[in-house]
């Protein structure tokens, strides 16, 4: 996975407003990084489908790309390119060179008594795949979004978000109302898992939608 550093300031995420973003996802067509207006979003909320909603709303050129923000080794001075320690009470970073030296760590400690230092990866653990494609299905359904937030039309009529465990009548997300967090709202709240959808020309049927692929 390619990294780029990110040269703005504080990063908030769009979709479930984390803030202090150090790994997070920018889309490329929207504002640049460095603005306050860019779409950030953390690698939580893309193992959510938030990647594909806003593709789905915003159009196919949307790409993202893995950022992280700058980070500059308090031993050496050198900018850090790999995993890192990190002090869990200050903005002190070092290298893992500086690290095995282990004077660095230990003038940092004996000058602040209480820090302590964990090991920070420099890619996410849990790293997202690629986007993830629509599936894509012929059914004589209609489906309505179950967040109806502002902008939804009443109707889904493109790709949508559909909740494999919530019961009868089921839960569904226009890709609109899952830009804007609805997902990541849901799963907080239930821990569910949904599948990315789109409906294709209809056919006369009354079958149950087909069993779909969770994330």
């Amino acid at each position: 996975m390619e990294v780029y550093i990110a040269n703005g300031g504080v990063k908030k995420c769009d979709c479930c407003d984390k803030d202090y973003l150090v790994k997070f996802f920018t889309c490329t067509a929207c504002a640049p990084h460095s603005s306050d207006n860019s779409v950030d979003i953390c690698t939580t909320c893309c193992l959510m489908y938030a990647r594909e909603a806003h593709q789905a709303r915003c159009g196919p050129n949307h790409q993202f790309v893995f950022m992280r923000t700058r980070r500059q080794c308090g031993g050496c001075g050198t900018a850090i390119s790999s995993d890192y320690m990190k002090c869990n009470n200050c903005s002190f970073d070092l290298c893992m060179l500086c690290t095995v030296r282990r004077r660095p760590m230990e003038i940092h400690q004996h000058t602040n008594r209480n820090h302590t230092f964990n090991y920070s990866a420099w890619l996410p653990h849990n790293k997202p795949g690629p986007i993830r494609t629509v599936q894509k299905f012929q059914l004589n359904w209609q489906w309505r979004c179950d967040v109806n937030g502002p902008g939804c039309t009443p109707y889904i009529t493109g790709p949508f978000f559909h909740c494999l465990d919530c019961d009868k009548p089921g839960f569904d997300i226009c890709a609109h109302c899952a830009d804007f967090g609805g997902i990541w709202r849901h799963v907080r709240q239930t821990g569910h898992r949904f599948s990315f959808l789109q409906q294709e020309s209809h056919i006369e049927t009354s079958d149950p939608p087909p069993p779909y692929q969770p994330f």
